[in-house]
């Protein structure tokens, strides 16, 4: 849904979460690798991380979503 937060891990660049016209969080990619932190923040409603693959090539521990040649993006596990 569009009220679902999402993360980028587009770091303090903002564009990512404006054109997905979302609210959430922006991670620097240690973040996003960092389990615990994902769970952490799927408890105050993370639905989706979109990972900027000119910034973070490394695969997260939640379930792949969707793949393209720029962006990845996750879910927590138990979601389609």
């Amino acid at each position: 849904t569009t009220d679902a937060l999402v993360a980028t891990t587009s770091g303090l660049d903002p564009r990512p979460m404006y054109y997905l016209d979302r609210k959430g969080w922006a991670l620097d990619p240690d973040q996003a690798l960092d389990p615990g932190h994902l769970d952490s923040l799927a408890v105050l409603g993370l639905k989706a991380v979109f990972v900027d693959r000119s910034v973070l090539e490394q695969t997260l521990s939640w379930k792949l979503l969707h793949e393209d040649a720029d962006w990845r993006v996750y879910g927590p596990h138990g979601i389609e």
